[in-house]
């Protein structure tokens, strides 16, 4: 094992340890662990931090802060195997694991996140899970170009912003100023837009 990798394994090691044990010099040691495994890039440390993160949420003991930065590392790390965790997540009875958790699913842009993100955005009662359910819908819907799945976000997306319009909570103007982005996105206008600049590319001379 060279100097280089060694000293990577044994600071993976250590940030683990502090994660599930914490430090008694350092009160804020296991959420600063949570965020500092979200940085990782090898594909096999990837791996073993995105299992630790998991099983800190599933112990369910974990201080709130300490959920929320592992659930925002779980998104960083881009694991779908992390997608039945943060699902969960998302019935957490702290609002910034719910948000984290959204985005988190948005950023890692797997299908079966669209019926859990719908289901927030619909629920949730916390603006800024539901607009951050909005951003991740628009960014996953994007991702797969599955033309009916737009359609159908797109719909789900008019029929949220009358939903939103009609009352008068704190945080409305996000929700709709993200709802009004995603629109602009996903609506027809948007995919007549692509598919001419999709034709465009297909004339150019080779």
């Amino acid at each position: 094992m060279s100097n280089m990798l060694q000293r990577r394994t044994m600071a993976l090691e250590r940030t683990l340890k502090l994660l599930t044990n914490g430090s008694s010099k350092d009160p804020d040691a296991q959420w600063k662990a949570a965020i500092e495994l979200g940085a990782i890039t090898s594909s096999n440390d990837k791996s073993r931090a995105a299992r630790a993160l998991r099983e800190v949420l599933a112990a369910g003991q974990a201080h709130a802060l300490i959920r929320a930065h592992a659930v925002e590392s779980l998104g960083r790390l881009g694991l779908r195997s992390s997608l039945p965790s943060l699902i969960e997540s998302l019935t957490d009875s702290y609002r910034l694991v719910r948000s984290y958790a959204v985005a988190a699913l948005g950023a890692i842009g797997d299908r079966r996140a669209v019926e859990p993100l719908l289901t927030a955005l619909r629920h949730d009662d916390f603006f800024g899970v539901r607009a951050e359910a909005v951003k991740a819908l628009a960014d996953l819907t994007a991702r797969v170009r599955d033309p009916a799945l737009r359609s159908r976000v797109f719909k789900e997306i008019t029929r949220a912003r009358l939903k939103e319009e009609s009352k008068n909570l704190i945080g409305r103007e996000r929700v709709l100023a993200e709802l009004d982005r995603a629109a602009a996105r996903l609506g027809p206008r948007a995919t007549t837009r692509q598919h001419g600049e999709t034709r465009r590319t297909d004339r150019r001379p080779s």
